[in-house]
């Protein structure tokens, strides 16, 4: 599957996802920092990687703000924001958390056997389920696109289907902008 021709949103949902996610997701490492194979740690912060699987996490300390923690890997870190889920049989083939305080975001991309309109559908729902209103809904031959927010909060979905397989990315934001 080319994904780089799939979705060419790609770079600046990436961008917003080094800005943004989840609490939770230090607390659900397998391994602390000291245990993980390569680290780097000062008084900015610190960087690991698990190594297994590939995972990095880091955190950020900022002067008078809890830490920004970023974790990425091919498997959910934690739990979504805002209560979204993934459809069902959809395969995460990478994700990013990024968390301050309560705030937090979420980057997933992943493939599904769901086509587009299936997969809009069902965030479109999710979304209202939480409050916001999709505000976006974009259809072209390549693909589809849906997005909303509602105060701090904001969700999109960027879904294209080669063959049998639909190739998506899904960002949630509850507050980290």
């Amino acid at each position: 599957m080319d994904q780089g021709r799939l979705m060419p949103a790609l770079p600046r949902v990436l961008g917003l996802a080094a800005a943004l996610v989840a609490t939770l997701t230090l607390a659900a490492c397998d391994e602390s920092p000291e245990e993980a194979a390569e680290d780097v740690v000062d008084e900015r912060g610190f960087f690991t990687v698990h190594p297994e699987t590939g995972a990095t996490m880091s955190a950020i300390p900022q002067d008078g703000l809890p830490d920004t923690v970023m974790v990425s890997g091919e498997e959910l870190a934690g739990p979504l924001p805002l209560g979204f889920t993934l459809h069902e049989g959809a395969k995460v083939l990478d994700s990013t958390f990024v968390s301050r305080g309560e705030k937090q975001s979420a980057l997933v991309i992943f493939e599904s056997a769901a086509a587009p309109e299936e997969l809009a559908e069902f965030y479109r729902g999710q979304a209202a389920s939480a409050g916001i209103k999709t505000e976006v809904t974009l259809d072209g031959d390549a693909g589809r696109l849906v997005a909303g927010r509602e105060g701090t909060a904001r969700f999109s979905l960027n879904a294209a289907r080669e063959g049998d397989v639909t190739a998506a990315q899904l960002m949630i934001s509850d507050g980290l902008d």
